[in-house]
């Protein structure tokens, strides 16, 4: 080999030998970057299978406990705001080798026949809503079928403030009847004739007589005759829907939140 091409082979070589040395650096942090990628999204796949085990576990014991409590189906308004549901499970973790302790409680109870439904109930009982008036009733009715209740938060005059108003007061799951032992004053006086009078002679009358064991026994509520009755009777009922149950659990300061159904019924 000439002498020339030997100093060309040694520049090749060094240039070689430079652009492997300024691209080492950069595969090791490209190799770094996607092993603890693989480690984060490893550890993120055992949280999450985690998190659902601890609900699962929670939300057994809950149905459980709630249950033995609601044990008649029918059930007041005042006796679900009673209900307590508190307690502490243990877990024999093998994963980490030691017994995990998971708290859960009932946050709120709801059930679901206690609300004006999106999907079913007609303008002028969507009108009576607070801060609803005809023109948002109609743009709800036009725009039906909704699978959230937050998907109004899309209509026009619909914001965040009138959302917070009513958000308490709608559904898009129940059957469409309204329960007179459960439904607050605000729901009742949507109904057919039912003003803010009678809504809450309504209340009145179960939290002094106890539950409506039949939806004929609106008549005895003082200034409900026969004619406001048949204006209602097929959308009342004395018997909860499914009844959704907001649950916390607790595990070493790590809170989770669980929704859950339960049919008193089945």
């Amino acid at each position: 080999m000439l002498k020339g091409e030997r100093g060309y082979v040694t520049i090749f070589v060094l240039v070689i030998l430079v652009v492997i040395g300024s691209l080492l650096p950069l595969f090791i942090r490209l190799v770094t970057n996607e092993l603890q990628i693989t480690a984060n999204y490893r550890q993120m796949v055992q949280e999450d299978y985690w998190q659902e085990g601890l609900q699962v576990i929670g939300g057994h014991q809950v149905t459980v406990e709630l249950g033995e409590q609601l044990t008649d189906q029918l059930v007041t308004r005042e006796e679900l705001a009673e209900v307590s549901v508190t307690g502490e499970e243990e877990i024999n973790s093998e994963l980490q080798d030691e017994v995990i302790k998971v708290d859960y409680r009932v946050v709120e109870i709801v059930d679901q026949a206690t609300q004006v439904n999106l999907n079913l109930h007609s303008q002028e009982m969507l009108e009576s809503l607070p801060n609803i008036g005809e023109t948002l009733a109609e743009r709800i009715i036009t725009n039906r079928n909704y699978d959230d209740q937050a998907e109004i938060l899309k209509l026009a005059g619909i914001d965040q403030t009138t959302y917070q108003n009513i958000k308490d007061y709608i559904t898009v799951d129940s059957t469409g009847k309204i329960n007179l032992n459960t439904a607050c004053q605000t729901v009742l006086q949507t109904l057919s004739e039912i003003g803010e009078t009678l809504a809450k002679e309504i209340v009145t009358y179960r939290q002094e007589k106890g539950r409506y064991t039949e939806i004929e026994q609106l008549k005895d509520v003082t200034g409900i005759g026969d004619g406001t009755y048949k204006q209602v009777k097929d959308l009342i009922t004395v018997e909860p829907a499914l009844l959704q149950v907001n649950i916390e659990i607790e595990q070493a300061d790590q809170k989770y939140n669980k929704r859950m159904v339960l049919d008193l019924g089945g």
